[in-house]
């Protein structure tokens, strides 16, 4: 055979040198291999995705709870809440239907100064605050300070295992009411 000189040299694939059985040999054997390595990789995303879905709800539901209790501390300040009810009907009209109004929880005390007063929020086994419900707003010109709490339920039941344990969010304000 001779070879025409006016043609380059090309190499030969190494699918086409091995011939038809190195070609389907080859085929046969990485079939597999894109499912195996989702099998693998796909858990672990999922898993990643969920979490951070998870944590993006809790820091959400943190921020309406935040704005919701500043709102009300405002008028706490000018006296325009005066009891429990109204504070919880106040929070609730300043969340919306995002968060249950049933799972809400308050706890406001009064003293002269605000270092006469505890601002960690106590909690029972159960993650709820103990102090729950107790509404001391004060007088005028007293220091008030003010907790409002809610159990968020988990969207996913297992990540709440590995987020502290503890789905209780917790907002304090302090502030002085007006004379």
């Amino acid at each position: 055979m001779v070879r025409d000189r006016s043609l380059p040299l090309q190499p030969q694939s190494p699918l086409r040198s091995a011939g038809v059985w190195g070609a389907l040999y080859s085929k046969r054997c990485e079939s597999g291999a894109t499912a195996v390595e989702f099998a693998l990789v796909a858990p672990i995303f999922f898993m990643l995705v969920s979490v951070f879905f998870e944590l993006g709800l809790i820091i959400f539901t943190q921020s309406l709870l935040d704005n919701a209790t500043r709102n009300t501390a405002r008028l706490m300040q000018v006296r325009q809440i005066q009891t429990g009810t109204a504070l919880r009907n106040q929070v609730c009209n300043d969340i919306g239907s995002f968060v249950d109004c049933n799972g809400i929880q308050y706890y406001v005390q009064s003293a002269a100064s605000f270092g006469a007063m505890n601002a960690s929020a106590q909690t029972d086994a159960a993650g709820n605050m103990t102090q729950n419900g107790m509404f001391f707003p004060g007088n005028a010109g007293q220091d008030v300070l003010l907790q409002v709490g809610y159990n968020r339920p988990s969207i996913i039941p297992w990540a709440a295992q590995y987020l502290n344990g503890s789905r209780l969010l917790v907002t304090t304000m302090a502030f002085r009411n007006e004379p």
